[in-house]
């Protein structure tokens, strides 16, 4: 892979890797409403009494807290990176665009992609090289 190709598979492989953080956190957040019904409430004004059940709901409930700010932190930050890559991908011709956001976005397989475009697997894996090759280019261009 060339150098631009790189540059361009390190920033689109940054949206996957976002997205990832953003479902970890959501699986957190889950655990610890699970917690927090389990010790008693999960209304969080509730008066958290001083028993070990209550102080295991209240680190429940404080630590919920917390992820729930990552995750809109996580999210907003997310929505931006998106926001900058399509505009990234607005610059390439549309074949490579649709190439490289089935492949990034979508996650589409190779051989799904081929086969819906009429085209080899070689040949598409050549276009998609081609495609990360310029988008890493103007990346780097613009930076």
């Amino acid at each position: 892979m060339t150098e631009y190709a790189q540059i361009a598979d390190a920033r689109l492989r940054k949206l996957g890797e976002a997205e990832w953080e953003i479902k970890t956190c959501m699986q957190r957040i889950e655990e610890l409403e699970n917690v927090a019904q389990c010790c008693g409430s999960l209304n969080i004004t509730d008066k958290v009494q001083n028993s070990v059940t209550g102080n295991k709901m209240e680190e429940a409930v404080v630590e919920l807290l917390e992820e729930q700010e990552r995750l809109k932190t996580l999210a907003g930050e997310w929505i931006e990176l998106k926001k900058s890559i399509l505009s990234e991908l607005d610059t390439l011709p549309p074949l490579y665009r649709d190439l490289l956001l089935r492949r990034y976005c979508d996650r589409e397989k190779c051989e799904d992609t081929a086969n819906e475009l009429h085209y080899s697997e070689s040949h598409l894996r050549l276009l998609r090289r081609k495609a990360l090759e310029q988008l890493g280019e103007n990346i780097k261009n613009n930076n």
